[in-house]
């Protein structure tokens, strides 16, 4: 899956990410996101419930360094699964 893909498929996820920083990681996202996209699609969906609450600058502030971690493994930067 491309990156243009993920960020069309993941869209919450990718404003919280960064789309820009996405395009940049390119080889790491479509690497690393396809053989994780259920786990992606879930935080995707949890991102769209938190987002009418909080917003989406307060989810970048909370999320958008650890999930541009590129060390991480799936599932080390949240408490859920």
């Amino acid at each position: 899956m491309k990156v243009e893909e993920l960020i069309i498929h993941l869209p919450t996820l990718s404003l919280v990410v960064d789309k820009k920083w996405l395009l940049k990681k390119r080889d790491w996202a479509e690497s690393f996101i396809p053989p994780r996209l259920p786990w992606f699609e879930r935080v995707e969906k949890d991102f769209n419930i938190l987002n009418k609450h909080l917003g989406t600058n307060k989810l970048r502030k909370c999320f958008r360094s650890s999930l541009q971690d590129e060390r991480v493994e799936r599932g080390q930067f949240f408490i859920f699964d």
